[in-house]
């Protein structure tokens, strides 16, 4: 990965989407990877001090940190403690680069799912439930954890086509400074570089 802090000021999403990668996290904290990743979130009240800190230790090196890896900083309880605002600021003032992973408005497109463990078999139990003619095409595509690399390079270049159209720069420029290996095609969630 290109990256190795990540920023979580929540962890369970009230999205509740059914291919996310962060269910499995919730087990952690001896909950289920269902219905509680989507109905109890967990909120870090003081994530914005406790980030100010550790930003101002003259051993920082402004690393870049990848900003909602576990769940969306913009799901809707970020209306209330504007935790996900809170951080970016402190990692503004901190001279710090930073990614974000949402499905908040500034999304052109989701790149593609990884799909792993209990994420899996929860994800598969959905399709069957809402879409079972789906089912067959998600399975094939799906044999291991990612689908295989012909299809990631279609939503890459579909990915692309939209960044040009939109004016938006590809996150491998955007940080190539910050990271310039071949890992950075590993990690095709969208992320914006701020």
């Amino acid at each position: 990965m290109p990256f190795a802090w990540t920023l979580n000021p929540y962890r369970g999403c009230t999205h509740g989407c059914h291919y996310c990668f962060a269910r499995r996290y919730h087990a952690q904290f001896e909950m289920d990877a269902g219905d509680e990743f989507a109905s109890v979130i967990l909120v870090k009240q003081n994530i914005a001090d406790v980030l100010a800190r550790e930003l101002d230790r003259p051993s920082w090196t402004r690393e870049l940190v990848a900003f909602g890896t576990a769940t969306d900083p913009y799901q809707p309880i970020e209306g209330h403690y504007k935790l996900s605002r809170a951080a970016i600021q402190a990692l503004t003032l901190g001279r710090t680069p930073f990614g974000l992973i949402t499905k908040g408005p500034m999304v052109v497109r989701d790149s593609v799912m990884y799909l792993q463990d209990g994420t899996r078999d929860h994800f598969m139990r959905f399709i069957e439930r809402e879409f079972p003619l789906m089912r067959p095409r998600f399975e094939k595509l799906y044999t291991k954890k990612s689908p295989p690399d012909t299809y990631r390079k279609e939503v890459q270049a579909m990915v692309g086509v939209l960044q040009a159209r939109y004016g938006l720069q590809a996150r491998r420029e955007a940080n190539a400074e910050h990271a310039p290996t071949a890992a950075a095609d590993e990690a095709e969630q969208v992320a914006f570089a701020w």
